[in-house]
């Protein structure tokens, strides 16, 4: 069955809303189940040994785990017949290969053991033992890849709250696993990965049964796996370049006095302010699954939206909650906790930014013309480099100046979003003259 044409009933904010907020619970269970495996971790022996191995594990697999974000946007749009979804498919499988023989040689071969030594100056058995991580978390992308491959094919029919549940399922999963594990004295080396692969097995399983397939375009062109690599790649380069944002940063606060202190601070900040700001990275769907023909409809919700985030993110930051969390909940030092404050006060303007750019996003998407992205990724990354060089050559980097660092590199990302639609605009408008 296909799924239902948005132009042909009536669509509103609250049919915006409907699809929507499955979406944006899904991304928070995303970084509910990474605090999961991190309190799990007070069963080890030693907790922050085990906490600094994860960091470089963690680490390694984003860099992997990049690849696959984008792939339920890139398969909203590309699979729009029976022939184009098995490309979508196959090629998702193929590149799940091509990762997992990536990890193997970081955690098999002596070539990879010297990356990691090299990457991270840090005790040589903590090193080896991220290693014994990554030996079993190579079987890791196949599940993540077809997840994502059914999760957009679920979107696409507008199915997004069985995504949802499927989230749900996957931490109800880990947790049990994870706690019972590390409780009875198994290692954490594999109750970990143990417990990753059966959740995202578990969630796959679940979307499998929904049987969803492709919608029917009368005019679809018929996908090749060159096509499909043009348009997917600049996605894959675009959140390669977002994990990478913050740790070039670090690099140059780690060379600060207190540099410590503040690096800690950045990461609490920043980790408290994607619970806001994560739900906003799904905006991307709306605009896929409906930008052809609700665009007025789209962007009166996302002005409300953006609206209601900032107002409750402020609320939180600057009431006494936001400090509480940060002394009572994490137990953070008052010079920490001081600088993660001021990391979310700066950030309370992050969610127009970020949404500026998703909004762009979802049109080049929806345009099947991704070149930008990948443009815009290496932008953010080389002006926040730069101007953190810049103010440690003129002063401190502190919490403040590289918070703003960080909107200031979204925003440039944003921008050529926005000149790469108007670009893609007045060509249609042209090509519509001369016709």
């Amino acid at each position: 069955m296909s799924a239902p044409d948005s132009s042909t009933c009536s669509f509103g904010l609250r049919q915006c809303w409907d699809f929507y907020w499955p979406l944006a619970l899904t991304a928070l269970l995303m970084v509910a189940g990474q605090q999961v495996i991190d309190a799990s971790c007070r069963f080890a022996d030693d907790p922050d040994r085990e906490w600094a191995t994860l960091a470089i594990v963690f680490g390694v697999l984003a860099i992997f785990r990049a690849f696959l974000a984008f792939l339920p946007q890139v398969i909203n749009v590309l699979a729009d017949s029976p022939p184009n979804l098995q490309v979508c498919r196959r090629f998702s499988i193929v590149l799940a290969l091509a990762l997992s023989s990536g990890l193997a040689v970081m955690a098999y071969t002596p070539a990879g053991l010297a990356v990691l030594r090299s990457t991270y100056a840090l005790d040589p058995q903590l090193v080896e033992r991220a290693r014994d991580y990554l030996a079993l978390l190579v079987f890791l992308p196949l599940p993540i890849a077809l997840r994502q491959f059914y999760a957009g094919l679920l979107i696409q029919n507008e199915r997004t709250r069985r995504v949802t549940v499927g989230n749900f399922i996957g931490i109800a999963v880990l947790a049990p696993v994870l706690f019972g594990g590390m409780g009875w004295g198994f290692p954490a080396t594999r109750v970990i990965p143990v417990a990753m692969l059966a959740s995202e097995c578990a969630n796959l399983l679940w979307l499998l049964g929904s049987r969803a397939t492709a919608r029917l375009c009368e005019r679809a062109d018929l996908l090749t796996y060159r096509a499909m690599a043009r348009f997917f790649l600049p996605t894959a380069v675009t959140t390669i370049m977002y994990a990478a944002s913050r740790p070039v940063m670090y690099a140059f606060v780690s060379r600060q006095a207190d540099g410590e202190a503040t690096i800690a601070g950045l990461r609490l900040g920043f980790g408290i302010a994607m619970l806001f700001h994560m739900p906003l990275n799904q905006v991307r769907h709306l605009l896929v699954t409906y930008g052809r023909d609700q665009l007025p409809v789209l962007r009166r919700f996302l002005t409300r939206m953006v609206g209601w985030d900032m107002l409750v993110m402020a609320l939180f930051v600057f009431s006494p909650a936001a400090m509480w969390t940060l002394r009572t909940v994490y137990r953070a030092s008052p010079a920490v906790a001081e600088r993660a404050w001021w990391v979310l006060a700066v950030l309370c303007l992050m969610p127009a930014v970020i949404t500026l750019r998703n909004y762009y996003h979802g049109q080049l998407l929806l345009r099947r013309v991704t070149l930008a992205m990948g443009y815009g990724g290496l932008a953010r990354v080389g002006l926040i480099a730069a101007a953190c060089a810049a103010v440690t050559t003129w002063c401190s980097l502190g919490a403040i100046a590289a918070a703003a660092i960080l909107i200031a590199g979204f925003g440039i990302e944003a921008l050529i979003g926005r000149w790469e639609v108007a670009r893609l605009q007045r060509r249609a408008a042209r090509r519509q003259f001369l016709s």
